[in-house]
């Protein structure tokens, strides 16, 4: 009776030693798990690095042309006119001249723009619009072959253009922050002579206007028409700069060229330097070597104790009260905690960090790689052990 009083004994400090080794190895195989599914930013950080290269690729001089076509009809109705006070002065005109006439809207951001004023401009709304010319067709055709007759012997319209805005002449936008103080506007007429007897001299007459206007999301329609544009918008969420916007924080006051070297730190930080882990900084070669080897040497001792266990059990007939999962009576919990957390959770944990953070052309992976393979093995007979140990009581 006390050999086995002695002998329960001695198995009671062994489970505790099996306890707490078991215990370590779920909490190292659940931090190299949480370490490993943590958000690996590299993706985003490449996707980002994508936007910037298409962001410098964007050709914003090509907004007034977006602007300027979609109002093509109203240009197209203002030539018609001019063209029937040429008709009605009774001047004949060589080729197709056109106005050109420039148009109105929100300009987009120049020089060195931030992301925040780019995604402003992009994301926001704008105010656009044109001219529609309101002249008389009978008095302008008669001011301007009045003023004809008085030079040319034999005119021919060459040109037309518009003239005379103020804060933005010889533009082809113009800001709104700048518009036409009165609503004229000189039409001028590039006069030839066939042949040439007089000096070149423009005609200009005087016709007034109004401005079409409307606001809309044209900033973003103009960006899905560009080839490289159509790059920065999700195409389901209609979202600007998708992937930049997962950093948006830290790089929306940055301009395009800022925010790629600033990613491109993270990047580097993040495939070749060192990986946060619960806000601690660690070396990545070292993360994926050593974990592998903790979990490795946590499980060979296990191994051995458990196997101790059994030896010094053979003598004790009673089977140990003792708070130790793999001997609860249950099989149903016993297996599945042991399977789960001695054989499954170790060998899932090695795998992932492996796979994600692994770079099997250097060495600390080359190890962490052997340790792995390893782990595999004692923990299948880690497994093997406990079921032998659970045989010493249970008919299982």
């Amino acid at each position: 009776m006390t050999a086995n009083n002695e002998g329960m004994g001695q198995l009671i400090e062994h489970l505790k030693t099996l306890r707490v080794l078991h215990q370590l190895l779920m909490v190292v195989a659940a931090a190299i798990l949480a370490f490993a599914f943590r958000a690996d930013m590299s993706k985003e950080y490449r996707a980002a690095l994508d936007e910037l290269a298409t962001i410098k690729q964007i050709r914003f001089d090509t907004w007034p042309n977006f602007v300027q076509e979609h109002y093509k009809s109203y240009e197209d109705q203002n030539d018609r006119l001019i063209r029937e006070i040429v008709r009605r002065a009774g001047l004949p005109m060589q080729g197709k001249p056109k106005l050109n006439e420039p148009v109105f809207g929100d300009m987009p951001p120049y020089g060195d723009p931030s992301l925040l004023q780019l995604d402003a401009f992009i994301s926001g709304t704008q105010k656009i619009g044109v001219l529609r010319l309101n002249a008389d067709k009978r008095e302008s055709a008669e001011q301007l072959k009045r003023l004809v007759a008085a030079r040319n012997s034999h005119p021919v319209v060459s040109g037309m253009w518009l003239s005379g805005f103020q804060g933005g002449y010889g533009q082809q936008m113009l800001d709104w922050r700048n518009p036409p103080l009165v609503p004229t506007v000189a039409l001028n007429f590039n006069i030839n002579d066939h042949p040439q007897t007089t000096p070149n001299t423009p005609t200009w007459i005087v016709v007034s206007f109004t401005i079409l206007s409307e606001s809309g999301h044209f900033a973003s329609d103009w960006l899905k028409r560009d080839t490289f544009g159509t790059k920065l918008i999700h195409p389901k969420t209609g979202d600007v700069f998708p992937h930049l916007k997962l950093s948006w924080e830290k790089v929306n006051g940055l301009t395009p060229e800022a925010a790629t070297v600033f990613l491109q730190g993270q990047l580097e930080a993040g495939s070749r330097g060192s990986l946060s882990f619960f806000g601690i900084p660690i070396e990545r070669s070292l993360a994926i070597s050593a974990a592998p080897i903790v979990c490795f040497s946590i499980l060979l001792f296990l191994c051995l104790h458990v196997r101790q266990f059994r030896s010094i059990a053979t003598e004790v007939n009673s089977v140990p009260r003792y708070p130790f999962v793999p001997l609860f009576q249950s099989p149903v919990a016993a297996l599945l905690v042991t399977y789960v957390t001695v054989l499954v959770l170790p060998i899932l944990a090695n795998e992932e960090l492996l796979r994600r953070f692994g770079q099997f052309q250097e060495r600390s992976t080359q190890i962490g790689a052997a340790f792995s393979v390893g782990t595999v093995g004692l923990c299948s007979w880690c497994v093997i052990e406990l079921q032998r140990m659970r045989k010493r009581w249970f008919d299982i």
